[in-house]
């Protein structure tokens, strides 16, 4: 945790320096079709949205995505730059074979074996598990009454939803999910934008801003502190992130296959999508 907290201070350094520096902002083409971030729900072909399927971070994202080319706000992607693109381009490449030749084959035996309840159960207990970085995150950015709702549907989720494997909040006394919050999104709402765009291996789209955010969420993900080994408790992550991917899996392939630069288009997505949250 100590090169944790040491490689999370360099980026937040960098971040406030690339904020205050002049740079060229670079904007997709707008008749780039939008793809979609693996591990996240897509938000249908552009011309016609569509309901994602179920799964993602959370279960917000999936009403981001699915209303998000009605949006008129978000009818550009905003501006950002990316000094970086030959190395982000490098590694969309390698993640997009991952994606397709690996990922996606494996996603779907392990489709086949685990049963959609068993699947859809799994996921809530993650989603649970993250309680913490969720309500810290809307404290830090003011809102009171989300953070408060968090803290009641992990508790009752917690107790009796066995462990957050079913969601007896919604269930049992309706109460939703609230939308999702994020150190990324805590630090766009104090005024920090996303300094330069990101590719990040196998995670994806990201930016600056939001891998700090992404560091820095891993001092509150519970994971980290239970009684394991470092490479035990990245084996949990990493089943996490897989486990995500399966319920989109097929998603991503389809959709880049149509886009005319497909690392374009997953950029302006990832952009209007980040900023779609914000708002919410």
């Amino acid at each position: 945790m100590k090169r944790l907290a040491t490689f999370s201070g360099i980026m937040v350094l960098m971040l406030l320096l690339a904020n205050c520096a002049a740079h060229q902002p670079v904007q997709a083409p707008p008749d780039a079709p939008a793809a979609v971030p693996p591990g996240q729900p897509s938000a249908g072909p552009p011309a016609q949205a569509q309901a994602p399927a179920s799964g993602g971070n959370l279960d917000s994202e999936e009403d981001i995505l699915a209303d998000l080319a009605n949006d008129p706000q978000a009818a550009a992607a905003p501006v950002v730059a990316d000094p970086l693109e030959p190395v982000n381009r490098a590694i969309f490449q390698f993640n997009d074979g991952l994606y397709i030749h690996v990922l996606d084959p494996t996603a779907r035996g392990y489709k086949q074996v685990v049963p959609p309840e068993v699947r859809q159960g799994i996921k809530n207990f993650f989603s649970n598990l993250m309680t913490p970085l969720r309500m810290v995150s809307s404290v830090l950015q003011g809102k009171i009454e989300r953070a408060c709702q968090e803290t009641a549907r992990f508790i009752l989720n917690t107790t009796l939803g066995i462990l957050g494997m079913g969601d007896a909040a919604l269930d049992l006394f309706e109460l939703p999910a609230p939308p999702k919050e994020d150190l990324g999104q805590v630090m766009g709402t104090w005024g920090l934008d996303h300094g330069f765009y990101l590719v990040l291996p196998v995670l994806g789209p990201s930016s600056l801003r939001d891998g700090v955010g992404w560091f820095g969420g891993a001092y509150l993900d519970p994971v980290w502190y239970l009684p394991v080994g470092f490479w035990e408790a990245s084996g949990i992550k990493s089943y996490e992130w897989f486990h995500r991917y399966s319920f989109v899996e097929g998603e991503y392939a389809d959709l880049a296959a149509g886009a005319v630069d497909p690392y374009v288009a997953m950029r302006d997505f990832y952009l209007q999508y980040r900023a779609r949250e914000l708002r919410e």
